[in-house]
C-alpha cells in the first residue's frame, strides 16, 4: 500500500504566523494518518468458504467425520452437517437452503423434476462410499441367518412369531424407520418389493435409535447402515432359500456376495458445483476421504471409482435416452454399477431412437442375454 501526501509548502518570507499554525498542525496530522495506516491489519485474499450439508441420518455420522477432518485440512473451509433424512435433504436443495444433500437412496424421479424446474438442470450425484445394510436382532436371538423372502414376510407382517423361523417361541417386535428416510424407501423397494411394511411396524427416528431398540429387546428385529452396528448382533442374509447366506463385511459388498448391498450419495446443485464444494467432494472420493469411510465402519469405493476429478451418473446416457454402450458393455461384464446391483433407477424420459441406435442397443441386450 502505498500513500502519498503532499503540498505546496509557502516560502518563511510569504507565511504569516496564522499559515505557520496551519502547515504545523498539518504536518501532525500527516503523521498520525501515516502511524494509523500502517497499523491497519492487511485485507483478506478471500471470503472464507461455507458449505453446507444435509439429508441423510444413515450418512450423518460418517458426513460429520468428513466435516472434521476436511476442516482440519482447510481452515479456510467451514462445513455444517445436519441430518433429518434423505426426503428432507433433497427438499432443502430444492428450496435451495443446503448445497449438498446426503441420501441413502438414489434421487427419485419427481424430486429430479423439482431439481431442474429451479436449476434448470438435474443434480450431480456422486457415489461416495459402500453399504451393506444389516438385518440387527438381539445379542441373544438364536437366529443367525435369513432369505430375502423370510425378511419380506416378517416386515409385512405375515411372519409374526420367531418359531416360524427356527427361534424361540415368542412374538417378533419390529423396528422400522421413518418414511422420510432413504433407507426406509430402499428397504421397501429392494426388500419389501414394494408391499407396505406391516402396521405394528415401530417407526424409529434414526438407525441409533434402532439399534438401541433392538439391543433392549430379545424378540425385536430392525435394519440400518453397517456403521452402526460394528458391536451389534447382524444376521447372514441369503438370496434364496437354497442359496449361501453371507454377512455384511466389506469382502462380500464388495463381491456382491451379501444381497442388500448399495451405494451412499451426495447430490449437489449443479450451479454450485465447482469451487470450494467440488474441491470437498473431490477430496471425499479420494484416498484420504474414503480412509475416513472405512474408520467409520462404512467401505470403500472401489480403486475405479475414487479420486475422479469429475462426478458420477446413476449410468451414462445418450442423448437417445439409450444406455450408453460402453456403460451396457460394463454392465454385461458384471462391473460395478450393472445388472446385478438391487439399487433402484431413476426413471428416464423415452426418446426416440433412430435405427442405428435401435440395432446397436439390440446388439449389446443380445450380447448380455448370452453372457
Amino acid at each position: 500500500m502505498y500513500l502519498k501526501i503532499s503540498w505546496q509548502q509557502p516560502t518563511s518570507k510569504a507565511m504569516s504566523p496564522r499559515q505557520q499554525t496551519k502547515v504545523a498542525r498539518l504536518k501532525s496530522l500527516s503523521t498520525l494518518l501515516i502511524g494509523l495506516l500502517l497499523n491497519l491489519p492487511l485485507a483478506p485474499t478471500g471470503r472464507a468458504a461455507k458449505i453446507t450439508v444435509k439429508g441423510s441420518d444413515t450418512l450423518v455420522i460418517l458426513a460429520q467425520k468428513w466435516a472434521e477432518v476436511y476442516m482440519s485440512e482447510h481452515p479456510d473451509t467451514k462445513v455444517q452437517v445436519t441430518g433429518g433424512g434423505s426426503e428432507t435433504g433433497f427438499a432443502a436443495l430444492q428450496n435451495q437452503t443446503t448445497d449438498l444433500v446426503n441420501a441413502s437412496r438414489k434421487i427419485r424421479a419427481s424430486e429430479c423434476a423439482s431439481c431442474i424446474k429451479v436449476f434448470r438442470k438435474r443434480p450431480t450425484e456422486y457415489r461416495v462410499c459402500l453399504d451393506g445394510l444389516s438385518i440387527y436382532v438381539h445379542d441373544e436371538n438364536p437366529v443367525t441367518e435369513l432369505s430375502l423372502k423370510q425378511l419380506g414376510l416378517i416386515f409385512t407382517g405375515r411372519i409374526r412369531n420367531w418359531k416360524t423361523l427356527d427361534g424361540p417361541n415368542a412374538p417378533i417386535t419390529i423396528y422400522s424407520r421413518e418414511n422420510s428416510s432413504g433407507t426406509y424407501a430402499f428397504f421397501k423397494k429392494n426388500v419389501l418389493l414394494e408391499k407396505d411394511f406391516t402396521a405394528t411396524a415401530q417407526s424409529m427416528p434414526g438407525t441409533a435409535a434402532v439399534l438401541q431398540a433392538v439391543a433392549k429387546d430379545r424378540y425385536g428385529i430392525g435394519y440400518g447402515g453397517a456403521a452402526y452396528g460394528i458391536n451389534a448382533k447382524s444376521l447372514r442374509i441369503k438370496r434364496t432359500t437354497d442359496s449361501p447366506a453371507y454377512p455384511p463385511t466389506e469382502h462380500h459388498v464388495r463381491n456382491r456376495n451379501y444381497p442388500i448391498w448399495r451405494y451412499l450419495y451426495i447430490y449437489a446443485n449443479p450451479n454450485q458445483d465447482h469451487g470450494a464444494i467440488a474441491d470437498y467432494l473431490q477430496w471425499i472420493q479420494s484416498k484420504k476421504g474414503q480412509a475416513v469411510v472405512r474408520d467409520v465402519g462404512y467401505f470403500p469405493l472401489p480403486a475405479c471409482e475414487q479420486s475422479w476429478s469429475r462426478p458420477q451418473t446413476p449410468k451414462r446416457i445418450s442423448s437417445t435416452g439409450l444406455l450408453d454402450p460402453s456403460e451396457q458393455l460394463r454392465s454385461s461384464r458384471g462391473g460395478w454399477g450393472g445388472r446385478d446391483t438391487v439399487e433402484p433407477d431413476v426413471p428416464l424420459p423415452s426418446t426416440h431412437a433412430g435405427p442405428g441406435q435401435q440395432r446397436l442397443a439390440s446388439f449389446f441386450s443380445n450380447r448380455n442375454r448370452h453372457s
